[in-house]
């Protein structure tokens, strides 16, 4: 088994507003914490947490969700903003939590484009920087 079978995240997942970014979204800091210390090497935990940044992004990006999930841990938090607003808004525990998170926004929005365009990392920390583009599914309305 490998370091990167053994570690798992804990997210917090937020975005800026379309209205500030010009019609895009931009992910703003996904935390990602091993739930053990596995190595004492700074370095190490850093390209570990990018490993498993880099996993989740992949997993999204291939539509593979039972891989995104196996790589959260059993109480990985998503925090999304906007609760009451949107069907997907506001914190979601749990691989359950993250699954119906990921249910309910399928339901509500079609993703256009999504590019992640850079990753910096600091022990269990990774900053994703990106832009995606949407449409509503109930209007059709884009952003």
């Amino acid at each position: 088994m490998s370091d990167l079978d053994i570690l798992r995240c804990k997210a917090t997942v937020s975005w800026a507003t379309p209205a500030t970014l010009g019609g895009s979204r931009t992910r703003r800091p996904t935390r990602i914490r091993s739930r053990r210390r596995l190595h004492d090497n700074d370095r190490m935990r850093t390209d570990l947490s990018l490993q498993v940044a880099e996993g989740l992004y992949a997993a999204l990006e291939a539509d593979d969700i039972p891989a995104l999930i196996d790589l959260c841990a059993e109480q990985v938090t998503f925090d999304y903003p906007a609760l009451g607003s949107l069907p997907y808004g506001g914190v979601w525990e749990g691989r359950d939590g993250v699954a119906r998170f990921l249910d309910a926004h399928d339901e509500a929005e079609e993703i256009l484009r999504f590019d992640v365009e850079r990753m910096i990392a600091e022990d269990d920390t990774v900053l994703v920087l990106g832009t995606f583009t949407g449409r509503a599914k109930p209007d059709g309305g884009e952003w």
